[in-house]
């Protein structure tokens, strides 16, 4: 089973923050973690997050980056405080459509016909 990191950048998402990161902790996919990108944000987003955080038994991480840094940047960044075998980046206005939507994205790559390792 591989290990998932969910990247999510934010700056001033606090709008639609509790959606998105409520759907990711709801998955029932059980080897993930949540790396959170902010960008200085400015609203209650940091709030947000950091309570998410105490409160959360999945593993959470939380880095700031200054608010000019680009998204290839800050997606970068959150790659690379990763620990997981695959990489999904969700935006912080995305609340995921189902429950098992990390297990459903890694059908395919134990699948040797579409994942290529036959």
């Amino acid at each position: 089973m591989s290990k998932i990191s969910v990247v999510v950048l934010t700056k001033n998402s606090q709008k639609h923050l509790n959606k998105c990161i409520n759907s990711i902790i709801k998955q029932k996919y059980n080897d993930f973690e949540i790396i959170i990108v902010d960008a200085d944000s400015i609203d209650n987003t940091k709030m947000i997050l950091y309570t998410y955080k105490k409160f959360s038994s999945i593993p959470f991480t939380i880095i700031d980056v200054h608010s000019n840094t680009s998204i290839g940047k800050a997606r970068q960044i959150g790659v690379n405080n990763s620990e997981g075998d695959i990489i999904a980046f969700v935006d912080s206005d995305v609340e995921l459509p189902h429950d098992n939507w990390l297990k459903s994205m890694l059908e395919p790559l134990s699948d040797p016909n579409i994942a290529g390792t036959q």
